[in-house]
This record gives C-alpha cells, sequence and structure tokens, in this order.
C-alpha cells in the first residue's frame, strides 16, 4: 500500500507531458523524411520532443524501480496523473484557483519525497538474490557444467533483475567475448559493493579454476552475512525512521483535517495571498525538515 501510494502521486507532469506530446503526434501529419522548411522543422521538433520524453519516462521507470514499486511504469503514471487531477479540483473547489495550483503541487513534491526516501529498496531487494545466484552456480558447477553454462542456468533459476543480467552475459559470452569483458556491463550497471564482490569472484573463478564451486559458496556466505548486518542496522533505526515520518506527516494532517472541519479555513489558506504564502512557507521548511532528517537516519543506520 505505501508503494503503491507512492507512486501515485509523484508523476503527474511526467504524464502530461507524454500525453500532450502523443496526442500532438497523432493528430500531426508525418512530414516526409528529409524534408524542407516548416515541414523539416517540425520533423525535428517532434525527434528533439520524442527524445526528452523518452528520457523522463526512462527516469520514471529508474525511481520506481530504485523504490521497489513493482508494475508497469505507465500503469502508475495514469493512475498518479487521476491523483493529480483529483487534488487540482479539490484544491479549486476548496480554495479557488490558487487551491487548485497549490494543492496539486504539493501532492507531487510529497510524491517526489516519498520517491527519494524510498530509494535503495529495490536495489537491495535485488541483491539480496545475489547469495542464490551464487550458491545455483556452484550447484551446477558441481554438477559437471562448465562456468558460463552454470551461470546461465543459475540465471534461469534465480531470474530478477541480477538474473536478467546474468544472460546477457552469457550471451555476450556466445557472441566471443572473454568472461571479464562479458561482466563487465554487469559491473558497470549497477555499480554496488555486493555486485562488485559477485563479479570479481566470477572473474577470479574464470581464470583459476581448481574449486570454483567452493569460492563461490564462501563469496555467497559473505553476501549473506553483510546482508544480515545492513538489515539489523535498518531495524535499530527504525524507530527514528517513524519519528522522522510523524513529524513530517503531522502539519499535512493537521492542515487537511482542519480544512475539513472549517472550510473557511481552506478558502483562508488557498485563496488569498497571505494563506497561500504561509502553505508555500510552510511546505519549504516541511521539505527541508524532511531531507535533513532523511540523511541523519540514512548516516545511522
Amino acid at each position: 500500500m505505501i508503494r503503491a501510494a507512492i507512486a501515485m502521486v509523484a508523476s503527474g507532469p511526467l504524464l502530461a507531458v507524454a500525453c500532450a506530446s502523443a496526442g500532438s503526434q497523432c493528430r500531426a501529419p508525418s512530414p516526409t523524411p528529409g524534408g524542407h522548411g516548416s515541414a523539416g522543422r517540425l520533423q525535428r521538433g517532434r525527434r528533439h520532443r520524442s527524445r526528452r520524453i523518452a528520457s523522463s519516462t526512462s527516469a520514471w521507470g529508474a525511481a520506481l524501480a530504485r523504490a521497489g514499486i513493482d508494475g508497469e511504469p505507465d500503469r502508475w503514471a495514469r493512475v498518479a496523473a487521476g491523483v493529480v487531477g483529483l487534488a487540482v479540483v479539490l484544491g479549486w473547489a476548496r480554495g479557488g484557483p490558487g487551491g487548485g495550483v497549490v494543492l496539486p503541487v504539493l501532492v507531487v513534491a510529497v510524491g517526489l519525497i516519498a520517491l527519494r526516501v524510498s530509494a535503495g529498496r529495490g536495489d537491495r531487494r535485488a541483491d539480496a538474490g545475489l547469495p542464490d545466484l551464487l550458491e545455483h552456480t556452484g550447484r551446477n558447477l558441481r554438477a559437471g557444467l562448465d562456468l558460463v553454462p552454470a551461470l546461465d542456468a543459475a540465471a534461469g533459476a534465480v531470474g530478477g533483475v541480477h538474473g536478467a543480467e546474468v544472460e546477457a552475459v552469457a550471451d555476450r559470452f556466445r557472441s566471443g567475448a572473454d568472461l571479464a569483458q562479458a561482466l563487465h556491463p554487469w559491473d558497470e550497471a549497477h555499480p554496488r559493493p555486493p555486485v562488485r564482490l559477485a563479479v570479481g569472484a566470477l572473474e577470479v573463478a574464470s581464470i583459476t579454476g581448481g574449486t570454483r564451486a567452493r569460492a563461490l559458496d564462501g563469496v555467497a556466505a559473505t553476501l549473506r552475512a553483510r546482508a544480515a548486518v545492513a538489515d539489523e542496522a535498518r531495524a535499530l533505526a527504525s524507530q527514528a525512521r517513524a519519528s522522522a515520518a510523524v513529524l513530517v506527516a503531522l502539519p499535512v494532517v493537521v492542515a487537511v483535517l482542519a480544512s475539513a472541519a472549517d472550510p473557511r479555513l481552506a478558502r483562508t489558506l488557498l485563496g488569498t495571498p497571505l494563506g497561500l504564502g504561509c502553505v508555500v512557507g510552510a511546505a519549504v521548511l516541511d521539505t527541508a525538515g524532511a531531507c535533513w532528517m532523511q540523511r541523519v537516519v540514512a548516516r545511522a543506520a
């Protein structure tokens, strides 16, 4: 539920841009390749706009993945656009045009903060599968397979992000690259200590031979021990994280409940310059406090 709420409130502007661009592409006639004058300028503008949208969409998908939110990014973007649209309607109904602008901006800001706070969950979940991947590889080596076929079979059994990366490693190896070169893009795509350790162990196993299965089992045990220590540190910091979340959410909850109880408060906050100034100032201070507390808690964890 928390991951769904994070995804729902974070992507209104992205979807608006994408939908507007898609609509304009459907309505506008396609110029001939190599056109001159206005047709050529239109075609170049389209290509530039398409690149911007593709970059924004990939950034949105990457943010969801880092936060550990499953599902298609486009689906979450559509849901988020509906939430932002609802915020526009509610803000306009309660506070006029000012409320119709300020409330959706606050909703998007809360979603972006939630994504920032949740960043790393997806990476930790993906890295948790590395010990299983190495252990499966070790079992396949004991069964008589060579290193790359053993890796490929382990990737199919484990799946996940790193399973797909290992399948790409096997494809590059079959295309003629040596194993070190085939492993390098995996390390570059996920520059984190657990991935570096796993890649290094596989590179050493490809060079030295010997008891490769036992060495991979040892690296898997090391990764599990490190993950257990990190989980314990996050558990010890959970009370601090909960306190920070309450302090950040309390002003928003009080403002919403008070506005629902007394519509005059909502009209004052969202419909007058003084009220809008108070809302914006409070949002800036609350955001700064949230980022500060998140940094402190992250260092402690």
